[in-house]
């Protein structure tokens, strides 16, 4: 009771964290639901019995007691048909270490991830408890049955079986979960693995996992098909991957960091059933990268593929070991049939391949003397809460391409961290540029504006810039102080230059995608794009293609553009010259480009969730027949914008000309009461042809007009509106002469429900992390069906468990956004002063919002 109480008294005033104690150094089974927070200590083995949940809330620090005898050692084990769900986030990650670590909940909960009171030294320490031990309903490759019992605990327990016939079985969640100095003794005279799952299966969730300094191997997957996301593992005893019992997951994004006493980056098993028939499974592995150990003890670590291994091996980079390193072996008969395969593995090394292993040929693997661009891992999403990456500052790589002229990218390339370009950097056909979530690619400015820097990908060329909501792609200028490593950490907008900075422009070109697709230009309906020298054959656009693919821009944001490229003219922030609708083009910020937000010529991609702030020209440029559909654009006008639409129709020569409509729905538009000109709402012309529909415009200076919309195709019908709401005390009539309440009406507030929907930008965009922009929650506050406590609150607001938190986000007052995590039910809010907040929770497809109150 004791302990309930202080826990109580941690959330009421925020204080300091409680310790909660767990185990007697033997066996200690937990039979009911439970909660862990702050610290916690726990001694023997720590048992999650069948049927039971064991939540770990974020930032909890759980320390392990050293036992004097090993065969005891500590651990937790979740038994088959228990559950861990152990979420911690980015900015709370879930900490299991040892008692001699300093570490505690509150220095988590103050962004310090690793103590730096036991110096570097400390992370290297191993064998001081057993591990963390999740055990599975899933399907393996062991005996007669496909059921065993765990190795390294004595046997003959109830809970130390593992396997079965489920598919997808469900243990839990583990989510930004470190695992430290694991690895002890517990029976049999077995050390056992940082984190061991047996028969895990895919309903689980592990993603976001460190495993520092373990006495045994980093990793052990008994069969199951649990995949495993972002996996650092660094300095473990045996080998850092190791994979048994026909395991069929995917491993994905794992950084290898070998001390000197390591075994094998990979040990990798096929099946040990021996039931009838045998349970046979194939396993994934792709994006690795190792760094060896120049003082390593042995020199076979780069893996041992044996025993009937079967499974898919790509994209690994080994790289720093000790000359000399070699396989330690590849099974014959797997390799041999194609049921163990590699590909793309690099050995940064100067031993020839042929040392190295004699199966592998140029066709799996090749030497090269540097890691290349985009290989291996994606090192950027360690970088920021783990305690590796808290000693180690290059997790985050920083390439420079290009030098002020054209480069050509003639290969497949990836890009991921600090990316600095420096002029015409061009995707050439046939060619895929690849950027990593996370990735932020600065621009050079250039001394004459003529020679702008720009990112272009050719026709029949294809960019893959498949960012997160956690992990936007931005392009910048060189001058923007955000990097990477802000990114990895949350953070979107670099403070440092003011919110200011946000209103910078045409410090470089913008983004250019060329196409195949048709659109209505000259007499063959090809044409080169405006703003480049002509005469390039990467300048052209425009086909025949009906759904051509130029690949995907997601969750990417393009800032600062519009510098003066060729022939006296700005490019757009995102220009799409005949994209077509086999590319993905979602989730887009455009932020003060100096010429049009974004301009379509032609094609029929669609584009969904759009926001432009802060153009010089127009928001949504639309020529040359485009045919695709926009969906929910957010408009931020500035003093110095023209138009929120500017709609061409085709310009097409041809027999007979091509012409095609375009599709508007679901769009908000922000005046500016100090803008420059009065005419901005929109200029639909030359025989423009398309459907706009529900946009509102609001808070536009006193008189503004439609610029004109075009006679010919309003009056035949191709050319409508509908659902168009001014927010304005002037008269429709005094807008527009062409538009009558049968398509739009003036309104004394916003609509509810009309125009965008723009709570897709909050969380990751410029414009609304900085502050610039607030968000539209205040009046939005309902009756909620959960239950928020502490109200008031100190340090801490927490969601009632019931409820399923995708998101949480904290506002002002003012409607800004100021605190937010994922995945979590509890949110680390002590930096926030005094007063009135309002706390939006989503979970699925439901959005509400409290208000809660810090005292």
């Amino acid at each position: 009771m004791k302990k309930i109480l202080l826990l109580s008294f941690f959330f009421l005033t925020g204080i300091s964290f409680a310790q909660i104690t767990v185990g007697d150094g033997t066996v200690t089974m937990i039979t009911s639901d439970t909660t862990w927070s702050g610290d916690v200590e726990i001694n023997g083995k720590i048992v999650v019995d069948a049927n039971v949940t064991l939540t770990i809330e974020p930032g909890t620090v759980v320390k392990a007691v050293k036992q004097a005898n090993p065969v005891n050692a500590t651990a937790l084990v979740v038994a088959k048909n228990g559950k861990i769900m152990a979420n911690g986030t980015e900015a709370l990650p879930i900490i299991f270490t040892m008692v001699a670590d300093p570490l505690t909940a509150s220095d988590v909960s103050g962004g310090s991830y690793f103590h730096t009171a036991g110096g570097t030294g400390l992370l290297d320490i191993n064998g001081e408890w057993g591990g963390l031990i999740i055990l599975g309903n899933n399907q393996i490759g062991n005996g007669s049955d496909n059921t065993e019992e765990i190795e390294g605990i004595a046997s003959g327990q109830s809970w130390t079986q593992y396997g079965g016939s489920a598919t997808n079985d469900n243990s839990g969640i583990l989510n930004y979960v470190s695992i430290r100095h694991g690895g002890a003794t517990i029976a049999n005279g077995d050390e056992i693995n940082g984190l061991t799952l047996g028969g895990v299966g895919n309903g689980t969730t592990i993603t976001n996992i460190e495993i520092i300094s373990n006495d045994d191997d980093g990793i052990e997957l008994f069969g199951g098909n649990v995949d495993v996301t972002n996996l650092l593992i660094y300095n473990q005893s045996d080998d850092a991957i190791d994979i048994d019992e026909a395991y069929s997951g995917t491993i994905t994004n794992s950084f290898v960091v070998m001390g000197t006493g390591g075994d094998n980056v990979f040990e990798i098993d096929g099946t040990e059933s021996t039931s009838t028939p045998p349970y046979v499974a194939s396993y994934t592995i792709n994006g690795v990268t190792a760094i060896g150990n120049a003082n390593a003890a042995q020199t076979d670590t780069y893996g041992h593929w044996k025993s009937d291994a079967k499974g898919s091996n790509n994209n690994i980079v080994f790289k720093d070991f000790k000359a000399g390193t070699t396989i330690e072996g590849i099974d014959a008969d797997t390799f041999g049939d194609g049921s163990l395969t590699f590909s793309n593995i690099d050995f940064v090394t100067s031993d020839a391949l042929s040392s190295i292993t004699s199966d592998l040929t140029a066709t799996h693997a090749e030497v090269v003397s540097t890691q290349q661009i985009g290989t291996g891992a994606n090192t950027c999403v360690f970088n920021s809460w783990t305690a590796y990456g808290s000693l180690n500052a290059n997790l985050c790589t920083s390439t420079s391409i290009g030098d002020g002229t054209v480069t050509m990218i003639t290969s497949d390339t990836t890009w991921s961290g600090d990316v600095e370009i420096n002029g015409k950097i061009v995707v050439d056909a046939n060619v895929t540029l690849t950027i990593e979530p996370g990735t932020v690619v600065k621009a050079v400015k250039q001394a004459n504006p003529v020679n702008a820097t720009a990112l272009v990908v050719a026709k029949n060329g294809k960019i893959m810039a498949n960012g997160t909501e956690a992990l936007p792609i931005i392009f910048t200028m060189v001058a923007d102080p955000l990097t990477a490593s802000d990114v990895s950490g949350g953070s979107y907008f670099h403070t440092a230059g003011g919110t200011g900075l946000l209103d910078i422009n045409g410090e470089w070109g913008g983004l250019i995608i060329l196409g195949n697709n048709q659109i209505g230009n000259g007499s063959d309906n090809t044409e080169e794009i405006e703003g480049i020298a002509s005469g390039q054959s990467w300048t052209q656009y425009g086909g025949s293609a009906t759904n051509d693919n130029s690949g995907i821009l997601n969750y990417v944001s393009i800032r600062h553009g519009g510098a003066t490229i060729a022939n006296g003219d700005e490019i757009n922030g995102l220009t799409l010259g005949g994209v077509g609708n086999g590319t993905t083009i979602t989730n887009i910020e455009i932020i003060s480009n100096d010429d049009d937000g974004i301009e379509l010529f032609g094609g029929n991609v669609d584009v969904t969730n759009l926001l432009i702030y802060n153009q010089s020209d127009d928001a949504i440029d639309i020529d040359e027949a485009y045919s695709g559909t926009i969906t929910n654009s957010f408009v931020v006008m500035g003093t110095g914008g023209d138009n929120v639409f500017e709609i061409d129709g085709t310009e097409s020569t041809s027999t007979p000309p091509y012409v095609a409509s375009y599709t508007i729905n679901g769009v908000t538009a922000i005046g500016n009461a100090n803008a420059a000109q009065t005419d901005t709402y929109g200029h639909w012309k030359s025989d423009a042809k398309g459907s706009n529909n529900n946009i509102v415009f609001k808070d536009f200076k006193a008189g503004t007009t439609i610029e004109g919309i075009d006679a010919d195709t309003f009056g035949d019908g191709s050319l409508t509106f509908s659902e168009i709401y001014f927010v304005s005390s002037d008269a429709l009539s005094s807008i527009t002469s062409d538009l009558t309440a049968t398509h739009a009406q003036v309104v004394g507030s916003h609509p509810i429900g009309k125009g965008s929907t723009e709570d897709h930008f909050y969380t990751w965009t410029a414009y609304f992390s900085s502050g610039v922009g607030t968000a539209s929650v205040e009046e939005e506050v309902v009756e909620s069906n959960f239950t928020v406590y502490p109200n008031p609150f100190t340090n801490f607001i927490k969601v009632s468990n019931e409820t399923k938190v995708d998101k949480l986000r904290v506002y002002n007052t003012l409607g800004q956004l100021v605190k937010q995590n994922r995945d979590s039910n509890t949110i680390n809010v002590s930096d926030l002063g005094t007063g009135l907040y309002l706390l939006e929770v989503i979970s699925g497809s439901s959005r509400q919002v409290k208000k809660v109150i810090k005292r």
